[in-house]
């Protein structure tokens, strides 16, 4: 491909599923996301925060590291384990795990992780698509564009469970948009980004399935929220 960014429709989610086990398991360099809306775009926590509240581009370098040094200090005799707060990425992760608004994007080593968190949530897609993204990051990253994260913290079990990676933008631009300036005119045999559509009335199926595998909240949030969810949608479906 000529480009690096390609969308595959399916029907139906054993469509999905079959691409996946048949094409994918070759290429495991891709790491993986979840997104309930087909049309929602690779954006961190912090990009919307300052879309939200209308801090333009040109600070939003200078307010990032505002927040960042702000977090540090708010952290201190608080932070579980050991982090090395001289260390960014390292904060950064740990505030993402806490529900801090960061640049980093969640991504996961399993296509079928990635499908559950399109999955879950019951509120309807208004495209009703649903969309797994595959992104091959490793053009990217040797262009200095991307960083890809894949933190060793033993007190984010979550993060392990789920087989987490994140990844950090290092210049001006999106993932998408970067893609398609390193792939522009340049002829590969992988994608730099993938965007799987499954239609959004499979959401049953699709997580009848996944707990089949083993995918579910228990196992991805091992603790009493990921039980408590777990529960949650055996009372929506019928012998889940």
């Amino acid at each position: 491909m000529a480009d690096g960014y390609h969308v595959f429709s399916f029907d139906d989610w054993a469509s999905f599923s079959f691409y996946i086990q048949k094409r994918m398991t070759q290429y495991h360099r891709y790491i993986y996301r979840g997104q309930r809306e087909a049309e929602w775009p690779l954006e961190t926590s912090f990009e919307r925060e300052c879309n939200k509240y209308g801090i333009s581009e040109a600070v939003r370098e200078k307010r990032l590291k505002e927040h960042l040094e702000g977090f540090r200090q708010a952290i201190r005799g608080r932070e579980e384990g050991h982090v090395d707060k001289s260390d960014d990425d390292e904060v950064w992760v740990l505030g993402q795990h806490y529900g801090l608004a960061t640049p980093l994007l969640d991504w996961t080593k399993s296509p079928f992780v990635a499908a559950y968190f399109a999955f879950h949530s019951p509120e309807p897609s208004e495209t009703e698509l649903r969309a797994v993204w595959g992104f091959y990051p490793n053009r990217l990253v040797k262009a200095g564009l991307v960083k890809v994260i894949d933190p060793e913290s033993s007190f984010n079990s979550r993060l392990l469970s789920q087989r987490g990676v994140l990844t950090k933008v290092e210049k001006p631009g999106s993932i998408e948009e970067h893609i398609m300036g390193v792939y522009n005119g340049k002829l590969s045999r992988k994608n730099g980004i993938m965007k799987f559509l499954i239609p959004d009335r499979e959401r049953e199926i699709a997580l009848k399935a996944l707990n089949q595998m083993n995918i579910n909240h228990m196992s991805l949030f091992p603790d009493l929220e990921g039980a408590s969810q777990y529960s949650n949608l055996r009372l929506q479906f019928d012998k889940y």
